[in-house]
C-alpha cells in the first residue's frame, strides 16, 4: 500500500467511510430494501376469503340487523380499528348491556 504523508492516509479513509455511510443512510431512508422486497414477494402474494360462510357468523349478522331495525338503543358497533384500540373489558360491558 501507498503510505501518504502525515494524516492523509486516515482522512482519505474517513471521507471514504463517510461516503459509505451516506450511501446506506439514504438507502434505508427511501426504504428501498422495502421496495425491493415487496417486488419479490408480490408475486407469492396469498389471497384470503374475504366473503366466510361460517354459520354463526350469518346468524350473527341477521341477529345485529335485526337489533338495528327494531331501534335497541344500547347497541355499540365498533369499526375494525375502533375494537383493536379498546379494552377486552370494554368490549364485554358494551356487550353486556346489549
Amino acid at each position: 500500500m501507498v503510505e501518504l504523508p502525515g494524516i492523509a492516509q486516515e482522512f482519505l479513509f474517513m471521507i471514504l467511510m463517510g461516503l459509505v455511510y451516506m450511501i446506506v443512510l439514504m438507502i434505508v431512508e427511501y426504504n428501498i430494501p422495502q421496495k425491493i422486497f415487496a417486488k419479490i414477494s408480490q408475486s407469492s402474494k396469498t389471497v384470503f376469503a374475504d366473503n366466510v360462510n361460517d354459520e354463526d357468523v350469518l346468524l350473527e349478522a341477521v341477529r345485529v340487523t335485526e337489533m338495528v331495525k327494531n331501534g335497541k338503543q344500547n347497541l355499540v358497533i365498533y369499526s375494525k380499528r375502533q375494537a383493536q384500540t379498546h379494552k377486552q373489558t370494554d368490549m364485554q360491558i358494551a356487550c353486556a348491556n346489549l
